[in-house]
C-alpha cells in the first residue's frame, strides 16, 4: 500500500510541478514589472511637469514618445521601460503647452465701472450691498459672488462690478 501511495503522490507532484513553478516565480515577475513601471512613470511624470505651460517641448528622455492633440497644445508622453521583454511597462501622462494665440492674462485688461477697494477686510459684504459699494472706507468687504474660491471659479468676470482677482488669483476666464 505504501508503494501505491508513493507512486500516486509522485505522479500528482509531477503533474502539478509546472503550476508550482509558476506560483513560485509570480512574485518575482510582479516585482520586476512594478520596478519597470515605476521607472517609466517617473520619466513620464517628470517630463510632463517640466513641460506644463511652457511654449516649446523639451528634449525627450530615452524610450519616450510624445503625441500631440488639437492645435498642438495638448500633449501626451508615453515612456516605456524594458522594451522588447516580457517585463515591459508603459506609463503615460498628459500636459498642456501655452496657447501661442491666447492673450497673456497678465496683459489682459478689463474695464469695470467701479474701482476696487485698496484692501479687503475678510468680512462678507452684506445682503443688499453684495459688492460693498456703500463702504465708508478704503477697506472693502469680500463680495458675495466671490466669497469662496469655488464661487470665484464659478463666477463670470463680465458680471463683476470691480476687479477682485487679488482675492483668488487670475480667473480662468479673465
Amino acid at each position: 500500500m505504501n508503494i501505491v501511495s508513493t507512486m500516486v503522490g509522485l505522479s500528482i507532484a509531477g503533474i502539478a510541478s509546472p503550476m508550482l513553478m509558476d506560483m513560485s516565480l509570480a512574485p518575482v515577475i510582479a516585482q520586476k514589472r512594478a520596478t519597470n513601471f515605476g521607472i517609466a512613470e517617473s520619466a513620464a511624470v517628470t517630463y510632463a511637469a517640466a513641460n506644463e505651460q511652457q511654449t516649446n517641448l523639451l528634449p525627450l528622455p530615452n524610450n519616450c514618445a510624445v503625441t500631440s492633440g488639437p492645435r498642438n497644445i495638448a500633449h501626451e508622453i508615453a515612456c516605456t521601460e524594458a522594451p522588447d521583454t516580457k517585463f515591459t511597462s508603459v506609463a503615460s501622462r498628459s500636459f498642456r503647452l501655452l496657447d501661442p494665440n491666447a492673450q497673456d492674462p497678465a496683459i489682459a485688461q478689463r474695464n469695470y465701472r467701479w474701482d476696487p477697494p485698496d484692501s479687503f477686510t475678510g468680512h462678507q459684504c452684506p445682503i443688499g450691498d453684495e459688492w460693498g459699494l456703500g463702504r465708508p472706507s478704503s477697506k472693502g468687504c469680500t463680495p458675495i459672488p466671490v466669497w469662496s474660491r469655488a464661487a470665484f471659479i464659478e463666477s463670470d468676470p463680465d458680471t463683476w462690478l470691480y476687479d477682485v482677482t487679488v482675492l483668488h488669483g487670475v480667473h480662468h476666464d479673465y
